[in-house]
């Protein structure tokens, strides 16, 4: 991958949008690209096999993307023009085709706000293959790596850390999602492999903590004003308390519109109840 742009990231309908290029490398024997005619580049139709990648994830993808196809030497990664593959000075037997695809498109993900606002997102862009797991392994080429660019996150609250690579054999844990399909997804009882590239982006709590967090801290210690009051008035001190709990509900819907519908407490609700 190489990751151009993440355009926006919506908490809410939890999904973000990313522009970004999509590589895939394989070994293929010469004999089996057939070579147009005055060909100046490669098609698609040119190669007896293709790795037929499809997102896991993704759920709307705009028509504006493109594709092509590079055929470089195993020995020394140089490229390979189409009129040269066949050539009588031609030594090549087996060489390397690489696939780029350029897409922008829309992914879900499943958001974890329980420590909001100081929450750690990983935002996953899965990536599988049409053939089963017994034809193709997916893993992540370490001579040609998965970058993210410095500027594809410009965002007053988020910040961006290092990405996490998940395959087979890169960083994965029991908590990160699976690599292999079940074989009750697929009619066919057919598994697939998968892999994943997870961009790690930590919010900015700043503005919640000064403008929600901070006030509702204040909030809960004006409740110990009713013990000033006189006992006796009694109107006065559940107008003091009502105040109090209108503010709280007030602010609750602040911070309600910004996450998602949720069945757990986060940090934030925490500090607003208590």
């Amino acid at each position: 991958f190489f990751v151009w742009n993440i355009n926006e990231i919506d908490v809410i309908n939890q999904r973000f949008c990313v522009r970004a290029n999509v590589y895939a490398s394989w070994d293929e024997d010469v004999h089996n690209i057939s070579i147009q005619k005055d060909s100046i580049r490669y098609e698609k139709s040119m190669f007896a096999w293709d790795p037929q990648l499809r997102f896991t994830n993704c759920f709307e993808r705009s028509d504006d993307y493109e594709s092509w196809y590079r055929v470089i030497s195993k020995n020394d990664s140089s490229s390979i023009n189409p009129s040269d593959l066949h050539s009588s000075q031609s030594q090549h037997k087996a060489v390397r085709v690489m696939y780029c695809q350029r897409i922008q498109a829309w992914f879900h993900e499943g958001f974890e706000l329980q420590n909001f606002p100081f929450d750690l997102q990983h935002l996953h862009i899965g990536i599988t293959s049409a053939w089963d797991h017994e034809s193709v392994a997916l893993s992540f080429d370490k001579q040609k790596p998965t970058r993210v660019s410095s500027a594809a996150l410009t965002s007053q609250t988020w910040e961006m850390s290092d990405p996490r690579l998940l395959s087979y054999n890169s960083d994965w844990d029991a908590d990160s999602p699976p690599l292999l399909s079940q074989s009750t997804d697929s009619a066919s009882g057919a598994r697939y492999c998968r892999a994943y590239l997870a961009m790690t982006i930590s919010r900015r709590p700043n503005f919640i903590l000064w403008n929600v967090m901070v006030i509702m801290a204040m909030v809960g210690f004006l409740s110990f004003a009713t013990f000033a009051l006189d006992p006796a008035d009694l109107g006065d001190r559940q107008a003091c308390v009502l105040t109090l709990v209108l503010t709280t509900v007030a602010f609750k819907y602040v911070t309600t519109s910004m996450m998602p519908e949720i069945s757990y407490v986060t940090m934030m609700d925490v500090v607003i109840y208590s």
